[in-house]
């Protein structure tokens, strides 16, 4: 049987969720707020630096599961298990 990772949503509830979603979004206003250039720059240095450390996250993390199966070895040692720098 094939299980879903979203739980199973009734008619009634889709209904609901739709009108909730429409009501909410009809009814915003104007900011009328104003980003001066400075304020772009440090929105997209966070997205940045975001995708960076996620990218980071999820090398070492990979690396080290790899490591723990026995598909990658240890970057300082070679085939006879001494350091580089012996």
């Amino acid at each position: 049987m094939k299980r879903s990772l979203f739980p199973k949503i009734n008619h009634s509830n889709r209904v609901f969720i739709f009108f909730a979603i429409v009501f909410t979004s009809s009814m915003t206003t104007s900011a009328h707020a104003y980003l001066d250039p400075g304020t772009g720059s440090m929105i997209l240095q966070g997205i940045i630096a975001s995708i960076a450390v996620g990218l980071g996250f999820f090398w070492t993390f990979w690396y080290k599961v790899k490591l723990f199966f026995g598909f990658e070895k240890l970057d300082d040692q070679d085939q006879n298990g001494k350091l580089d720098n012996e």
